[in-house]
């Protein structure tokens, strides 16, 4: 609990007093003369802050260069920034997702100024689900606020690694048989994906054959994250002819 105090002499009305340092004040007001004096209190403290100023994002992972040369997986990300001064601090940082729309970071104490703490604030936050996010941070207390520009914040990219993929076709179809190429992931986003039959490209979803033998067919899947290339042969057989017996 801070403490200060003032002499007003002969004094009507409002009373206005300046408040030297940040703090948490009981005011009381006493009036007297040479044969009495009159306390009141107030019912309700006085909470005294020093502004909001001088913030900074000072780190985040992935780096900018990370996230130049790769995509994240659902791993935690942070953000961390310094505050140049302000007391009551709060620093709420929003990573984009609907479904936890702020993390509260940090919250200092009335009476200490965050210069006295020397501290970086980080929040930290694991994505849940795959997109491009980007992140907003504001430091606050109740007197005011900053927002770090967009430009200071990074932009996140999650999607999912491609896991357990095959090439979903028969091991053996009949000459006047179409095959429809098709695949089969357990798990991935945004993937892409080529094909290609006796090592053409092939940009159809259905294969003709025109003769028997066996097909070479090869599957590239990509997405930022990963590159996966499948192989399978397909045999190619002529229908049986029905035979007859003399």
């Amino acid at each position: 609990m801070n403490s200060t105090s003032r002499y007003y002499s002969n004094k009507q009305g409002t009373l206005k007093h300046k408040f030297p340092v940040a703090g948490v004040y009981a005011v009381s007001v006493t009036a007297h003369n040479d044969i009495s004096a009159t306390t009141k209190h107030l019912p309700s403290y006085i909470y005294v802050q020093n502004p909001v100023r001088g913030v900074v994002v000072v780190e985040h992972s992935p780096t900018s260069q990370e996230l130049d040369e790769s995509t994240l997986t659902t791993d935690k990300v942070h953000v961390s920034v310094y505050i140049g001064g302000g007391t009551n601090t709060t620093v709420r940082c929003d990573f984009g997702e609907e479904t936890i729309i702020t993390v509260e970071a940090y919250h200092t104490p009335y009476n200490v100024s965050v210069e006295d703490r020397n501290e970086t604030i980080t929040c930290s936050y694991s994505y849940k689900s795959t997109g491009v996010f980007q992140t907003a941070v504001r430091v606050f207390n109740s007197i005011s606020y900053t927002d770090i520009p967009p430009s200071q914040l990074p932009l996140f990219t999650v999607e999912v690694p491609i896991e357990d993929s095959f090439i979903d076709v028969p091991d053996m179809i009949l000459l006047d048989q179409p095959l429809t190429l098709s695949y089969s992931l357990v798990a991935g986003s945004n993937v892409e994906h080529e094909w290609y039959i006796d090592g053409e490209l092939y940009t159809e979803t259905v294969y003709q054959p025109q003769s028997e033998g066996v097909i070479d067919i090869t599957l590239n899947l990509s997405n930022n994250l990963d590159s996966v290339t499948l192989n399978k042969t397909v045999h190619v057989e002529s229908k049986l002819e029905s035979i007859q017996l003399d």
